[in-house]
C-alpha cells in the first residue's frame, strides 16, 4: 500500500500528536508546518514530485532534478507506459532535460486537443448563422417577399 500524505495527517489528528510540538489545534499545527515548508503549493508539489518518481522506473528516476519538471509529467502518472515514453524521448535529446523539454515531449506522446470556451462556441454558432442567412438564394427570396409586401401595401 502507498504512503499517502493524508494517513499521516489523519494520524496526527486523531492520535492529538500535534500536541507533542505545543500546537493548540490540528489547525494551528497544520498552518505553522505548511508556512515553515513553503505553504501549501510547496507541500503540494513535492508530493507531486514523489508520484512522478515512485512511477518511474529506476533508471529514469535521475532525469527528474527539480519539481518543476514534474508539472507536466503528473497528467501521466495514471498511464505509466506514457510517463516512461515521455521521460524517455525527453532524456534523448538532452541528458537532463527542462521543464519545458518534458512539457514538449507529454504534448508528443499525449497530445491533447485544444478545447472551445463559450465564447468561441458562440462566435462559431453565430458566424454559422450569418452565412445561412447570407446565401444568395436567401436573398433572392427575401427581395421576392420584400417586393410582395410593397405592392401588397401600395
Amino acid at each position: 500500500m502507498e504512503w499517502q500524505a493524508s494517513d499521516e495527517l489523519r494520524l496526527m489528528r486523531d492520535n492529538s500528536y500535534y500536541k507533542d510540538g505545543a500546537y493548540t489545534s490540528f489547525e494551528d499545527y497544520c498552518e505553522s508546518e505548511l508556512t515553515k515548508h513553503g505553504g501549501y503549493r510547496r507541500v503540494k508539489d513535492l508530493f507531486s514530485v514523489k508520484r512522478v518518481v515512485d512511477t518511474l522506473p529506476e533508471d529514469l528516476r535521475d532525469k527528474i532534478t527539480k519539481t518543476s519538471q514534474t508539472r507536466p509529467l503528473l497528467k501521466l502518472v495514471k498511464t505509466p507506459d506514457k510517463l516512461e515514453q515521455a521521460v524517455a524521448h525527453a532524456s534523448q535529446e538532452k541528458p537532463f532535460p527542462t521543464a519545458a523539454d518534458f512539457a514538449k515531449a507529454v504534448q508528443q506522446v499525449a497530445p491533447t486537443t485544444k478545447r472551445t470556451t463559450k465564447k468561441e462556441k458562440s462566435q462559431t454558432q453565430s458566424r454559422s448563422l450569418e452565412n445561412a442567412l447570407i446565401q444568395p438564394s436567401m436573398l433572392r427570396r427575401s427581395r421576392i417577399i420584400l417586393k410582395s409586401i410593397f405592392l401588397a401595401i401600395s
